[in-house]
């Protein structure tokens, strides 16, 4: 719907029709992380089930932190 992908690295830091969701080395700042952990329905990703565990949002921080870097030859 707002055209952003999550299946491939590129794809993520590539974002979709509302601009970037990661800023590398700034998860505080980074869309991703807010909606991953927001409370409100219209706003949670993912947007059906159940929200992501505690350290999967971890997961993402830290990579976010790191720098979200991606495998040079990863295939889309």
């Amino acid at each position: 719907m707002g055209g952003l992908r999550l299946d491939a690295g590129k794809l993520v830091l590539r974002g979709g029709k509302k601009g970037t969701v990661i800023v590398p080395g700034l998860p505080e700042r980074s869309r991703l992380i807010a909606r991953v952990t927001s409370t409100e329905d219209d706003e949670r990703m993912p947007p059906e089930g159940s929200p992501l565990e505690p350290r999967q949002v971890a997961l993402l921080s830290e990579w976010i932190q790191a720098g979200a870097s991606i495998p040079v030859q990863e295939v889309i």
